[in-house]
């Protein structure tokens, strides 16, 4: 199927104050793979790590992040992509004093329908 949508889809989506902020930007249908979300990153955030099937594209938009993949940094700038299967071991960090906003692509359901 095809789905077009106009921005904003849901409202902005975060778990606690200052904590990273999702922006869905895709719609699901059946059988789709893929889901978009614009992430902003609050400065000096780490994730905790994690890993599961699927994987991940992500482009930073502004900014500068930290991805730590399998124990293993990785320093992607605005401008730069970096792409993963979601089974590594991964976690993200900003490690300045900047906002970051990066562009994830993903197989991972990052939103439940309800949201």
């Amino acid at each position: 199927g095809v789905q077009t949508c106009a921005l904003p889809i849901w409202k902005p989506y975060s778990i606690g104050e200052g904590s990273v902020v999702y922006e869905r930007l895709s719609h699901s249908f059946g059988g789709n793979l893929l889901k978009a979300t614009l992430i902003h990153v609050p400065p000096f955030y780490l994730s905790e790590g994690g890993s599961h099937e699927g994987e991940e594209f992500m482009y930073v938009l502004e900014g500068h992040m930290r991805y730590w993949l399998d124990g293993a940094y990785h320093d992607v700038h605005a401008g730069d992509s970096i792409h993963f299967a979601s089974s590594t071991p991964h976690q993200l960090e900003n490690p300045g004093s900047d906002k970051v906003l990066i562009l994830w692509v993903g197989s991972f359901d990052i939103f439940s329908e309800n949201r």
